[in-house]
């Protein structure tokens, strides 16, 4: 998992966490974070999964934000498609400036492709789709 370095590995128990719990690495916000991402192309040839959350950060109200293409940059070099994903409930789950809260989160998969702009569509439509529960923030 591609994990903001200020944020999760700014402090030496999230770190801790990140890596334990969720087996991630620090990806640069503020210049470097290509190169981060790319450091990812050995996993992937090796057949493991690499999840990055394509817009950067986390929206303040829950909307999509445009996709990035560090993603897409990455998934061209090692070969591999992209498989978009929809995940509703983390804005309740892990608020912005709050603390962990027990609640449902959803989970779709999207049909795999090789354009950011067609797994931004995806993540956009099965969001939309109204048996998610609304008022969430999505990946």
């Amino acid at each position: 998992v591609a994990a903001a370095d200020d944020y999760w590995f700014g402090n030496r128990g999230r770190a801790w966490t990140a890596r334990a719990v969720a087996g991630a690495f620090p990806v640069r916000r503020n210049g470097g974070g290509r190169g981060d991402l790319l450091a990812a192309e050995p996993l992937l040839r090796r057949g493991h999964i690499v999840v990055v959350y394509p817009e950067g950060t986390r929206s303040r109200d829950g909307a999509l934000a445009r996709f990035r293409s560090g993603a897409a940059h990455l998934a061209d070099q090692a070969g591999v498609p992209l498989v978009p994903v929809a995940i509703r409930g983390t804005r309740q789950l892990l608020p912005r400036d709050g603390r962990l809260h027990r609640t449902p989160v959803t989970v779709r998969f999207g049909t795999p492709v090789h354009d950011i702009h067609a797994a931004q569509e995806q993540v956009a439509n099965m969001l939309d789709d109204t048996r998610i529960q609304a008022g969430a923030t999505h990946v």
